[in-house]
């Protein structure tokens, strides 16, 4: 496996157009740092350049499995497909545009059974765009299926 920072197509079952996320270049613990910069050509930009404000769920679920795909790499493990089951809550204090380049950051809070609560943040430099929290689920080998 490469070294961090590190392109997310090896590692996120998602291909184009839907990968919003471009690289993971921080993993520590339970927590990641993936980057994105969506074009205006993304099937996700709305009118004005302006990101929906669902792309920020979208970029924070994206975000955990670019941070869990490296993490099955690293193990030598098949990257799986993941589900977002439910957005807990989400906050939007601004609007991020096309070209923007955002940090997304990650953090487990809580795993169960192949479920997973995952707090994030997205970023445009100093100026917080959203605070996510979402439940994802991950089956498990020999685990129940959604």
């Amino acid at each position: 496996m490469s070294s961090l920072p590190l392109d997310v197509a090896g590692i996120l079952p998602h291909k184009p157009p839907m990968r919003l996320v471009d690289r993971l270049v921080h993993v520590e613990d339970e927590q990641a740092v993936v980057t994105a910069r969506l074009d205006e050509d993304c099937i996700l930009v709305g009118r004005n350049a302006e990101l929906d404000s669902v792309v920020y769920a979208e970029l924070v679920a994206q975000a955990y499995a670019a941070f869990k795909g490296y993490q099955l790499a690293q193990a030598n493990e098949d990257i799986k497909e993941g589900y977002l089951v439910g957005i807990r809550k989400m906050k939007v204090f601004s609007k991020a545009v096309a070209g923007d380049s955002l940090t997304v950051t990650v953090t487990t809070v809580g795993l169960l059974q192949g479920f997973a609560v995952v707090d994030g943040t997205v970023t445009h430099g100093e100026r917080l765009i959203a605070e996510v929290r979402l439940k994802l689920y991950v089956p498990e080998e020999g685990g129940p299926e959604v």
